[in-house]
């Protein structure tokens, strides 16, 4: 135990140390010059503190945080895995961004699934089981009426599927993987218990919600205002947004079903994009070339991932 920042300096230079757990403040003076020696040699740490973590430098801001008061089984838990060197991150950022507490707590009960084209992991039948939080590939979120469905919005790495299900209801829409991935299942009684216990955690899927809400409602304006030449542009930047990659493997047929028009039409808005530079375009794929160009095109009815999930910042709450 050191209490000022001259001692946490000589412990983190010389001192024989397994991990260390570092308040921000120390009798008024920053730790943080602290961290940069455990990271030179190798040593892993974590803040327990009563400041949020938008207090960190952002060079730390990927660094673990315990709010106070914390409960010793929750501590107790974190020096565990500190020092075992394991990691709570799992890749999906709508998890990656929970309270530490409550990563600690739902990291053993995730399950690995395997998200395959064309599978539909959650229906409009009925109530889910499970809530499913990818970590790669894309998942077309789809709503139907008159015999006809149509895309509300799509979900990847930073968000989940069959969060209706903590309400008792079954969805709004169904949830089909459109590009091959994986993800992480948690049984849904299980997500509700913890949202009981936590309320950073409620808060947190409260504030991911209401990004998807905003989604769906942006969605509409698309479909109802937007030609179909910036729908077939908006599509593409969000898929971009969620597959990490210009090159988007799709076929106009499935552009053309996910967005409600006939074939003919997506080919001849792709060709009209084409035509304008921003993209390369071929039978099953889609090469994004100019990125800037194409959000200018759709004319305000595209939000990049980052605005959508901005309300979703883990811990600044706290």
């Amino acid at each position: 135990m050191v209490g000022t920042l001259d001692k946490a300096l000589a412990a983190a230079r010389h001192g024989a140390l397994d991990g260390a757990v570092l308040d921000i403040n120390l009798h008024g003076v920053n730790s943080f010059p602290v961290c940069s020696l455990l990271q030179q040699r190798g040593i892993p740490f974590l803040f327990v503190t009563g400041y949020p973590d938008t207090a960190l430098p952002p060079e730390l801001r990927a660094s673990d945080l315990l709010a106070k008061p914390v409960e010793p089984s929750t501590f107790r838990l974190a020096l565990d895995t500190m020092i075992a060197g394991t990691s709570t991150r799992t890749g999906n950022l709508l998890l990656d961004t929970l309270p530490l507490a409550d990563r600690l707590e739902l990291t053993p009960l995730l399950k690995p699934v395997a998200l395959i084209p064309g599978r539909l992991i959650d229906s409009r039948q009925h109530r889910s089981a499970s809530v499913v939080f990818p970590t790669g590939g894309l998942v077309s979120l789809t709503g139907e009426a008159l015999g006809r469905t149509i895309e509300i919005g799509l979900t990847g790495f930073e968000g989940a599927t069959g969060l209706t299900s903590l309400l008792g209801t079954p969805p709004a829409f169904d949830a089909r993987v459109d590009v091959e991935g994986s993800g992480y299942r948690l049984d849904a009684r299980l997500l509700e218990r913890r949202l009981l216990a936590s309320d950073a955690f409620g808060r947190h899927m409260l504030a991911y919600s209401h990004a998807l809400l905003a989604q769906v409602t942006q969605s509409a304006i698309a479909h109802g205002h937007g030609t179909v030449a910036q729908r077939v542009a908006r599509r593409l930047l969000m898929a971009q947004d969620r597959l990490r990659a210009s090159r988007l493997v799709m076929t106009h047929e499935s552009l053309a079903l996910a967005l409600g028009v006939r074939r003919a039409s997506v080919t001849i808005a792709l060709q009209v994009l084409e035509g304008e530079g921003f993209i390369r375009a071929t039978r099953k794929s889609v090469q994004i070339v100019d990125r800037d160009r194409l959000v200018r095109s759709v004319e305000g009815i595209y939000q990049p991932l980052p605005a959508e999930i901005s309300g979703a910042s883990p811990r600044a709450a706290e």
